[in-house]
């Protein structure tokens, strides 16, 4: 009986060499597959951190306040601005009314509107605000809904027919970056006008 017959040199740097590979090709997969993973938890990732944001827009929008004509902190605004007294402002200065500004501003050197919030109404007075929203292009409108369900392109309204009281808010404010650029970002009903907190109005209402 022969006795049995080992591997020669050249049959195992052939194995060896065929392990390499295989454990090459592996290791590359693995690593593909990790990548991907780390993209898709970084999306999944901005993705939550933008609704956060567009939630502290809203907030800030429900907790409007009311204001007499000459104050400096009366709500106003155009298609791309507004400014007015908010209780519910997202920062860590304490809790009570804050005057804010949410502006729409676009950026030439990057090519994109940003939605920005920042504390003050008065050009003095506000602070660099903080970023809550982008979209590419110089797209974008704020809008405000009067009493009889009408959009306005500024508040107050032209024809002042919501001003009876004064200093009265909007029903409603409409922040709309554009069709080509994803149509409604947020509709928020200021508490002030006797909706319940939290309220949303409907997108359909928009013309």
């Amino acid at each position: 009986m022969r006795a049995a017959r080992g591997m020669t040199l050249l049959e195992t740097l052939v194995t060896l060499v065929i392990v390499a590979m295989v454990a090459g090709l592996l290791s590359e997969g693995l690593f593909q597959v990790a990548r991907i993973e780390q993209r898709l938890g970084g999306a999944q990732l901005q993705a939550q951190i933008e609704r956060l944001h567009v939630l502290w827009v809203q907030q800030t929008l429900e907790g409007l306040l009311p204001a007499p004509p000459d104050k400096p902190e009366r709500f106003r605004g155009d298609a791309r601005s507004l400014n007015g007294m908010s209780t519910l402002v997202p920062t860590a200065e304490g809790l009570g009314p804050q005057a804010v500004r949410l502006s729409l501003q676009f950026e030439a050197d990057t090519g994109m509107t940003e939605l920005r919030l920042s504390r003050g109404v008065e050009p003095q007075s506000l602070d660099a605000g903080v970023v809550l929203a982008r979209w590419p292009g110089d797209a974008g409108v704020i809008r405000y809904q009067d009493s009889a369900g009408g959009w306005q392109p500024q508040w107050p309204p032209s024809q002042d027919g919501d001003l009876r009281v004064p200093g009265a808010l909007p029903q409603a404010v409409a922040i709309d970056r554009g069709e080509r650029q994803g149509g409604m970002l947020l509709i928020a009903r200021p508490a002030a006008r006797g909706e319940p907190l939290g309220t949303r109005a409907a997108v359909e209402a928009l013309p």
